[in-house]
């Protein structure tokens, strides 16, 4: 397994996010999914050049106390397709470095510091520069969906710097994979409750 370092990482995720911004197929990438309209939505939109914004939800067969637990089991991240890790202070304002999976598959990663937003049991986000200097802000949300059930919230976008670049790449990153976490996280905390 391979960890690159937050400068190298920046750099290749840079190059990687360059060479596919040619465009996004925002509904050719979301049927590659199968979303099932009865238990999940996904959106995005092209706010302008540089803004775009990212929003899916997915309901989930659990307590919303069960779903806050799976989801902020940072020791136990082993389904999640997006982060390996999470560590450090978390609550409100803390800080914590963050593990992304550039390639799930071939396990390469890039580690960011974020500066958290809390609320306990309902949602925690951040806002920092990433890749190119673009700033995202990615929310986790967790709301009752009534009947035992919960719906997850999962909020991002990317901002400034070279969004007006790389955008594209970046909105499909998104479509691919964070519908793919969403699933996994349902699949975990049902597999666990």
């Amino acid at each position: 397994m391979k960890t690159i370092n937050t400068k190298t990482g920046t750099l290749l995720f840079s190059i990687a996010l360059l060479a596919g911004s040619c465009g996004v197929n925002s509904t050719k990438i979301l049927s590659q999914h199968e979303l099932k309209p009865e238990t999940e939505n996904v959106k995005y939109e092209k706010v302008k050049a540089g803004h775009r914004t990212f929003y899916s939800e997915i309901i989930i067969d659990a307590t919303p106390e069960q779903v806050w637990s799976v989801l902020t089991d940072f020791k136990n991240y082993s389904w999640s397709n997006t982060i390996k890790e999470l560590t450090g202070d978390f609550k409100d304002g803390g800080t914590v470095n963050v593990v992304y999976y550039n390639d799930y598959e071939k396990e390469k990663t890039t580690t960011y510091t974020h500066v958290l937003k809390v609320i306990d049991g309902q949602e925690f986000s951040w806002s920092d520069p990433f890749a190119g200097g673009m700033v995202d802000n990615h929310i986790y949300r967790i709301e009752d969906a009534g009947n035992g059930k919960t719906k997850f919230i999962q909020i991002d976008g990317c901002k400034g710097g070279a969004t007006w670049m790389m955008g594209s790449a970046v909105s499909k990153y998104q479509l691919t994979n964070y519908p793919k976490f969403n699933r996994r996280l349902k699949a975990e905390v049902e597999k666990r409750y």
